[in-house]
Formats: structure tokens, C-alpha cells, sequence
């Protein structure tokens, strides 16, 4: 588990998943124990990505939006995902 976010927030696992979805996931069963798991980590941070993508498209914006629905940390979060994807 990563430190508190500076909104009181903290992220889980592999996927870095935001403590703000516990609310959403505990719906289907899955809490901050669960999300300790890889293959749980990664199925949760693949369906918050695909539902990016529904909402924002196929475009960076989705990307961003993983991170933060703030404006400029996606637009920081982006350049570093951008440029870790550029060194592959």
C-alpha cells in the first residue's frame, strides 16, 4: 500500500488502485485485501481502464483519467506514461 494521497486517499497493489473505488468494488465482493492479490490488482486496473476508455474513448484522456480526475495531474500522469512508453 502506497502512502495517503494529499486527498486522504491511498493507492492499492499492483495496479496502484485507488482507494476511492472500494466503495464500487466492494459491490462485487472485492476490498483492499483482494486488491493485495496480482491477478485481482490487474483484472480491476484493466476494467477501470476499459471503463475510461468507454467514457473519454480511445484517447490518452482515458489514460489519464486511471490517475486523477484532476485536469493537470492526468496531464502529468500522461507525459510520464508517454515517455516510459517512448523507452520500450
Amino acid at each position: 500500500m502506497s502512502p495517503k494521497n494529499s486527498d486522504g486517499t491511498w493507492d492499492i497493489g499492483l495496479m496502484q488502485i485507488n482507494s476511492s473505488w472500494l466503495p464500487k468494488l466492494s459491490q462485487f465482493g472485492i476490498g483492499e485485501k483482494e486488491l493485495l492479490d496480482r491477478c485481482v490488482s490487474a483484472n480491476v486496473g484493466a476494467w477501470i481502464l476499459a471503463s475510461n476508455i468507454a467514457s473519454h474513448g480511445p484517447v490518452w484522456k482515458a489514460v489519464g483519467a486511471y490517475n486523477s480526475p484532476n485536469a493537470e495531474s492526468q496531464r502529468i500522469y500522461i507525459q510520464k506514461v508517454m515517455n516510459n512508453y517512448g523507452g520500450l
